[in-house]
Parts: C-alpha cells; structure tokens; sequence
C-alpha cells in the first residue's frame, strides 16, 4: 500500500528582485485532479505536504529547510470523504478528518512517520439538532463547534489524535444578551448579502486579516486554551464569550463602543477586532467616524476621531478605493467621502503584528458582486479545489477584495496604541502578489506560515515541480 518516494532534486537560489528565496523544486507531476495542501508542525518547523488525487494520497514530511525527511502513500479508501475539513499533527504523526457534503460521518486518516503505518477511522456523529458555526485544529485536538437549534447551547465534537472523540455541552444561560434576547436568535440574525445567519468567522491574526473577514459582525479567535467569539450586532458594544478548552466552561463579557453622544444621531456602523487581549472597536455615522481601544476590562486606552473637516492623523498611507481589482486602485483625497464611504459599507477594523507594531487596516468591503468563486481567475482549477477543500485562510486573505469594493487606509500602532510615524514597507503578502503577477504564476497551490516567514508553493506544469518561495516581511 505504501510507496516511498526514492529521490528528489533540490534547486536552491534566490532572487533578489522579488526579496524571496526559492528554498526546494521537488520534481513530481500533477494532474488536473490533483489537491495540493499542507501542515505544520510549529514545535519542529516542520511540514507535511498532501498530493492527493482520485485515486491515492501521498504525504512528504519536509524539514525546516524544505528537505525531504521521509513519505507514505496510501489509496483513498472512501471517495464521499474528499474535503480535508482538519488535522492534527504531532512527534511525526499527522492525522488527517475528511467529510463528505453530510458532516455526520468523519473519516480521519493517520499518517505515522515513526513505524511507517496508516490508520484509518470512521466516526458517525449523531446530529439532529446542530447548526454547524466553526471548526479548529488547536491543542492537539480537531473540535467541530455547533450550535443546539432553540437553545442557548454550543455542543462541540472534540477528536484527539489517538481516536478519541468526546462531545461537550456548553450553556450560555448564565449570559445575558441584549441585541437578541439569546444565544440562538443572535445567531440567527442575518446581514445579507455580506454574512448569513448561523456564520462565525473564524479570525488567525498569525496572518494579515482581509476587511472582507474583520467586517463580519460574528468572529472568532481562538489559542491552545480558549476559544473566544466577539458579537458585534449592537453599535452601542462588543460581546465576548470566551470558551475555555481544557475545563469547557464559559464566561462573558461586555466591552462598550464610543456612545452615542459622540455622534449626536443613532443612525450608526460599528465592529471590532480582538489582538493580544486588546479590542479595537471603530464606530461611525456620516460624519465622524471613532476607533477606541481598550483592555478586556473595559479600561480606556487610547482613542483617535476621525472627522469630515480634517486630516487623518494617525494613517500612514493613502485612503485607498479598489473597485474589484488591483489595477482599479485609486487615492482618496478628501476625510469626508471616506468616511461616508465606509458607512454605507460593512464596517472593518484589522491588525497584523509586525515584531513590536501593529499594522492596522481601517475601512470597509462590499459584497461580493460576481456569483463566481473569487478565486478562480488567479489560482485556476486545482487551487479552488484547494481554496474549498481546506478553507485556507492564509490563501483566502490573499485574494479577498477580488469583484468586491473596498475602501480602506493603513495606519501602524505600538502596544499602548500610540501611532508610529514610518513609511510603509511591503509585507510578504505585497511580495507573494508581485511576484505572482510579474511571472504570470497561473495556479499557485498553497500559502503558509512558519515561523515569521511565508511560503508560496505553486506547481510549474512546464518544468514538471513543485516550487517553495520564502518570502519575508
């Protein structure tokens, strides 16, 4: 069952004009079935990347530096379980959960590298009255989190890598909610065309966060220990539920928006973003718009206003407005139009930390307006495959403003929240898109984060590899 890969060629050199390091080519070929994807093992650097196509899955363990250390090729033994929906990688095992378009049977596959063996797994969950929200691959664990219809309870499915599955209950009776009455109804809430009832967003601040993801009144952040959801339905606060994963328990609390007072109307947008336990909440009418950040307690520590009849003293680039695509970019020169603009949107704040700064995105995206997957042009065939198959938030983040418009500027804080005056650099993302555009890459496969470096690894059908780039911010 087992085919081990006997060799590979490695190409190393770098490439000044892009800042990136082309790291390994590992010459294999893919067809037009093929699904490229990848995990990481953070305690070694390491990474296991998936070949699967209809008929088999090969998994190649890489090192740090991109060298092969070992392989294991299996045939895919239920073709209904094709979408990798998580995994779970640790001491060289990777354990793989596929599901098939009905989530109540979950097949997990796992790879050990130790003695060289495959185990397969069938789980068949018993779900009748769930609404699926989430899912997390965290702590050693795969937790699927739904939401019990009528009720205001979460039921989470939680798999361990030795087999174990174990479901827990967890009640929000002891919460109060103000913008709905309870836990179900606040879900059930819709914002459409942009978010639908019953979605959570699940929010990775290890990479840059689109507005098309930070917009969404319902998110969540998550760690090894908890899980933590902000509901920003009512402009007048942030909801925070924050779920304990090692007791599965549940506490609460309300964070408060800059009030009304400030605006002098009630026709007001509003959102939040958690980063390194500080929110970040911006609300705005037509006129003026306020980001306020403050501790989970509820402690003030900085505030910035923005208003029609002055400047914008804490941007550190131009207010920019894109109309579907990159080449549509155009400057904002004006305080005023922004902030009509980003009112009649949907509302956005984002951080990406940067060693001791916070790159910071403020603005507003539209809905999508083309009913194609916005990816399609720019990743081809197998990459959507891959963009379905895994949700990748690193690859989604990448091309979010395709067939949307959106309006934004760039501003970088310190910890305390004190605007730092420097220019602007490319981020690794800039770098990944120039080069991506400059060499008319048509299908990159995947992106990935180790460390503080990204990694682009696209299939060159011509050469017949499988190219790594690192890139830097």
């Amino acid at each position: 069952m087992f085919k081990k890969i006997i060799s590979a060629v490695f190409v190393f050199m770098s490439c000044v004009a892009f800042s990136q390091e082309i790291v390994n080519s590992l010459p294999i070929e893919l067809n037009k079935t093929s699904q490229i994807f990848q995990t990481v093992d953070e305690t070694k650097n390491e990474l296991t990347l998936f070949i699967a196509d209809k008929l088999k899955t090969t998994a190649i363990r890489l090192d740090s530096k991109m060298n092969i250390i070992d392989s294991l090729s299996t045939e895919k033994l239920d073709k209904a379980q094709n979408k990798i929906i998580g995994n779970i990688t640790q001491s060289n095992k990777t354990t793989l959960f596929l599901a098939s378009a009905n989530p109540k049977k979950i097949l997990s596959q796992s790879f050990n590298f130790n003695n060289r063996t495959l185990v397969n797994k069938t789980f068949d969950l018993d779900i009748k009255d769930e609404v699926y929200l989430e899912k997390f691959s965290v702590n050693n664990s795969f937790i699927i989190l739904y939401l019990v219809k009528k009720t205001n309870d979460f039921r989470l499915y939680v798999f361990d890598s030795a087999g174990n599955q174990e479901v827990k209950n967890i009640s929000t009776n002891e919460l109060k909610f103000y913008h709905r009455s309870n836990l179900y109804d606040t879900f059930a809430d819709d914002f459409l065309p942009f978010e639908a009832a019953f979605s959570l967003q699940k929010i990775n601040p290890e990479s840059p966060t689109s507005l098309t993801d930070s917009a969404k009144k319902r998110k969540c952040y998550y760690d090894k220990k908890k899980i933590l959801i902000t509901i920003d339905t009512n402009p007048n606060f942030t909801q925070i539920i924050t779920i304990d994963l090692e007791k599965y328990t549940l506490a609460g609390k309300i964070i408060k928006n800059a009030p009304y007072k400030s605006f002098n109307t009630t026709e007001l947008n509003s959102n939040s973003f958690l980063m390194d336990n500080h929110l970040y909440q911006i609300k705005t009418s037509s006129t003026k718009s306020i980001l306020t950040i403050k501790d989970l307690e509820d402690n003030l520590i900085k505030e910035y206003e923005i208003t029609a009849n002055k400047n914008i003293d804490f941007k550190n680039s131009a207010i920019i407005q894109q109309n579907g695509s990159e080449k549509s970019k155009k400057t904002i020169e004006e305080t005023g139009p922004f902030i009509r603009k980003i009112n009649n949107l949907n509302l956005g704040v984002s951080l990406y930390k940067i060693n001791d700064t916070y790159f910071t995105t403020l603005g507003s995206v539209s809905e999508i307006r083309d009913s194609g997957p916005a990816l399609s042009g720019m990743f081809g065939v197998v990459g959507v495959l891959m963009y379905y198959a895994l949700s990748n938030p690193t690859l989604e983040n990448f091309n979010a403003y395709a067939n949307r418009k959106v309006v934004y500027f760039n501003s970088v804080l310190d910890k305390n929240g004190n605007h730092v005056k420097e220019e602007l650099k490319p981020l690794a993302f800039d770098k990944i898109q120039s080069f991506i555009m400059d060499k008319k890459v048509s299908s990159p496969q995947t992106i990935f984060k180790i460390n503080e470096s990204y990694y682009l690894g696209y299939y060159e059908n011509n050469l017949k590899k499988f190219s790594i780039l690192k890139f830097t911010d």
